[in-house]
């Protein structure tokens, strides 16, 4: 069982690896901590393939203690995507729409809840 303080310090660098991302000019991104078990890169996939969402292209990115995948999406995909993630029971999850979804704003759409 994790402690409150191991939960923290988990959250603490998947926050401080989300928070190196910027805007694409013209795709939508999705940001993801995976699990070895359970949470996995093949389950955030299998649960965008169902809805017929690919990837453009991802990338793993290790942290200390998080390991979290970055995914281009097609700009309509990232509110559906972060639903579909979010409903499947990946807690921490950041999308950030292109730049051209708002002209001249990047937008960011986060849900990581945390239970505090």
């Amino acid at each position: 069982m994790m402690t409150r303080t191991q939960s923290k310090k988990k959250m603490a660098s998947f926050d401080c690896l989300s928070e190196t991302l910027s805007v694409h000019p013209s795709n939508s991104q999705i940001f993801v901590e995976v699990q070895a078990q359970g949470n996995t890169l093949e389950r955030a996939l299998d649960i965008l393939a169902e809805v017929d969402m690919k990837p453009v292209r991802q990338k793993i990115i290790k942290g200390d203690t998080s390991t979290c995948i970055l995914m281009l999406l097609p700009n309509e995909d990232m509110n559906e995507a972060v639903f579909r993630l979010t409903e499947a029971g990946f807690t921490k999850v950041k999308g950030i729409n292109a730049e051209s979804h708002y002209p001249g704003k990047g937008s960011t759409f986060r849900i990581s809840p945390t239970g505090e």
